[in-house]
């Protein structure tokens, strides 16, 4: 399903008509583990719905496979609860000299695509950070 399947579900039970079904608890399971769990969380919110997230990740083999568990469990959470360093934070009440470029920039951080960028060893750094700073 991916990203993108997710985030329809996550629409559409945001969009729904019906009361209670725009309350259900929403939980991603399936291929979550330290490396994923806050690229999932960031990218499954809604491009049209900023109130719509995920309540919730489970997880059973990056715990129960885990040499020491207690110590895998409290990673994932730490993880969980932290700001991804790959996202740039939201930006409220900025001092943007050029209305339009505050425009982009929370168009960009709402919709918060995946992007996908093949250069040339000449540029590679110079575009990522680009990138990242999006």
């Amino acid at each position: 399903m991916g990203i993108g399947g997710l985030r329809h579900i996550l629409m559409s039970l945001a969009n729904s008509k019906n009361t209670y079904a725009s309350r259900i608890p929403t939980v991603c399971i399936g291929g979550i583990n330290n490396l994923n769990v806050q690229l999932v969380r960031f990218q499954s919110a809604s491009a049209l719905e900023k109130t719509r997230r995920l309540d919730g990740v489970a997880v059973v083999s990056v715990i129960m496979a885990a040499e020491r568990p207690t110590e895998a469990a409290k990673e994932l959470k730490r993880l969980i609860r932290e700001y991804p360093p790959f996202a740039w934070k939201p930006v409220e009440n900025a001092n943007f000299e050029h209305e339009k470029l505050r425009q982009v920039v929370q168009a960009v951080q709402e919709k918060r695509p995946l992007s996908h960028n093949m250069t040339n060893l000449v540029v590679q750094h110079f575009a990522a950070s680009v990138a990242l700073a999006m």
